[in-house]
């Protein structure tokens, strides 16, 4: 051994290299830059710890150009989206897990808790059950400033339609969200909801029951379309 080194000399046949890792780096590197995460080591704790369960990553499907601005508490509608992915199969959700997935993504927990105060849910206080696609309304509705923009970046957030796509949703769940948004909103009449889910339910029976912004963004479509 040199005297001056600080450490034993390896040489390279002396050091191996797991076979997965290159490729482990480099689909953690676009996944990085795909997603841009306002805190990189929190996210890639988040990154590594969703892997080795088996979970959904904090990945976003694709980089939101422009940057979104951090001023909504660092939410944007691709983080949504991850938040969705990670959280929208579990049936029960509970606030600790909520919290945990909506911080590793870089939100801010006073957003959270601002959302969950408009929202009134059940914090074991009585009130509204808490539910991921309600919570996404609300947070939906802080980054846009019209219903009709609330409601297509909600349907563009749990749809099954390709990236791209028509982003349609059920029309029983869009109906249940829109009820939701609007008796908090105070924008929208009972009357004007029920003029619209009605003009929905008609162009949704011939959909399969499906709807999407294509259907309430229409010239046809009552109330969305005047509301600001």
């Amino acid at each position: 051994m040199d005297p001056t080194s600080e450490g034993p000399i390896y040489c390279s046949d002396q050091i191996k290299i797991p076979p997965e890792l290159p490729e482990i780096m480099k689909q953690f590197t676009k996944a990085a830059i795909r997603t841009q995460p306002a805190d990189l080591l929190a996210w890639s704790s988040a990154y590594f710890e969703a892997l080795s369960k088996g979970e959904e990553p904090p990945v976003k499907d694709r980089l939101e150009i422009p940057l979104p601005p951090f001023d909504k508490g660092g939410m944007s509608k691709g983080l949504l989206k991850v938040l969705h992915k990670q959280l929208g199969t579990q049936a029960d959700l509970d606030v600790a897990s909520l919290e945990s997935k909506w911080l590793r993504l870089g939100m801010t927990k006073n957003v959270l808790e601002e959302l969950l105060g408009l929202g009134g849910f059940d914090l074991g206080s009585g009130g509204e059950p808490l539910t991921l696609t309600k919570l996404l309304v609300l947070s939906c509705s802080m980054l846009n400033k019209t219903l009709t923009d609330t409601m297509t970046m909600v349907c563009e957030i749990l749809t099954s339609d390709p990236d791209g796509g028509a982003a349609r949703i059920h029309l029983a769940l869009f109906t249940e969200l829109f009820e939701f948004l609007y008796k908090k909103d105070g924008r929208v009449t009972s009357e004007q909801a029920e003029q619209l889910i009605t003009y929905l339910t008609e162009i949704g029976s011939k959909q399969e029951d499906m709807v999407g912004p294509a259907d309430f963004r229409h010239k046809d479509c009552p109330v969305l379309g005047m509301v600001v």
